[in-house]
């Protein structure tokens, strides 16, 4: 089953990691700016959403007017106006990327509407380091050997339990630090299970094993 695409205003993940994202896409929108983006990258984009006030004249001028929804709310972001827009589709999945980088700020904001969302739809920020999701309740994955993994609690996650990684955890309460970054895939499937709270599960695209 495809998945959606939405594109913010921020670097693209390189083509070897963008470009699978795209062709699996079943439906593309770009998040208000994320449309220049497209446009630089020769991305096609379904629709664009958002108060508009950062796309570019010339990209805008090639996108039909049917395929434009302003939305000028002053209390979601862009971001947050695109994710709904696909919602509303019944979307079960999307990628997000454009989403991470530049100001610290908007990559905060990016990982809230990650988890206030988790229930709503599968979603995963990609960026040219990482793939990221929610942990809540349980997550099974497989990842070549090597792989780094970081699991970040943005509150207290309590019984957090791991299998397939390098330093494995057994009903060990997470708090929001440094503690569950740089693990490291050692055999498959990965597991990860959380008893109470969620995590930020994030999976390098590199493979890089320890000696």
């Amino acid at each position: 089953m495809g998945h959606a695409l939405v594109i913010g205003d921020f670097d693209l993940p390189p083509r070897p990691i963008l470009d699978p994202l795209v062709a699996g896409s079943t439906l593309t929108v770009a998040a208000d700016g994320g449309a220049n983006r497209a446009f630089d990258a020769g991305i096609p984009v379904d629709w664009v959403v958002g108060d508009l006030d950062g796309i570019l004249p010339n990209v805008l001028s090639s996108i039909s007017p049917k395929r434009v929804r302003r939305d000028n709310d002053p209390d979601r972001t862009d971001l947050e106006k695109a994710l709904a827009f696909v919602a509303r589709r019944k979307v079960k999945a999307a990628k997000l990327v454009g989403v991470t980088g530049g100001r610290l700020d908007h990559t905060l904001g990016t990982l809230a509407i990650l988890a206030a969302w988790r229930a709503r739809i599968d979603l995963e920020v990609v960026d040219e380091h990482f793939a990221t999701t929610v942990v809540d309740k349980e997550a099974t994955f497989r990842a070549p050997k090597g792989t780094m993994v970081s699991l970040v609690a943005p509150t207290l996650a309590r019984g957090v339990t791991t299998s397939g990684l390098r330093f494995p955890l057994r009903d060990h309460d997470l708090p929001f630090s440094p503690l569950g970054i740089h693990n490291e895939v050692v055999r498959n499937p990965v597991r990860v299970r959380v008893h109470e709270g969620f995590l930020f599960l994030m999976r390098s695209h590199h493979v890089r094993p320890h000696a």
